[in-house]
């Protein structure tokens, strides 16, 4: 009967650890994609001559900041100075494909500074 007690009691004690671990790596996902966020906003800000105020998540890098190509490269140059990142592929992917090129959002790329720095790091 003590062993199903130690058993129960261990079982309880790896799933606190799981929620523990899953509610880090989320808290850390959030605020790596807020620190990229706190960085990128500014630069496109600069870049696009708007209000960083007028730069959200959900604003479109081509159709809300009006970028031209002139724009998006100093954006990629940005990226690889400032993260280590280069998004010139995803750029050149997105741009061919009208069904892509819907998404480019601050967010969209904010996402994959985040992942391909995930990436980079395992």
């Amino acid at each position: 009967r003590q062993i199903f007690h130690r058993m129960k009691a261990y079982i309880q004690y790896r799933i606190a650890l799981c929620l523990h671990l899953e509610v880090y790596l989320v808290t850390s996902m959030i605020i790596l994609n807020e620190t990229i966020r706190a960085e990128l906003i500014p630069f496109l800000a600069e870049t696009t001559d708007f209000a960083e105020e007028q730069i959200n998540s959900d604003s479109h890098l081509y159709e809300d900041l009006e970028m031209d190509s002139l724009s998006v490269l100093e954006l990629t140059v940005f990226t690889e100075d400032e993260f280590g990142i280069s998004v010139e592929n995803e750029f050149k992917e997105a741009i061919g494909d009208p069904a892509l090129r819907k998404d480019m959002t601050v967010d969209w790329l904010v996402s994959i500074i985040a992942k391909r720095g995930n990436q980079s790091a395992n």
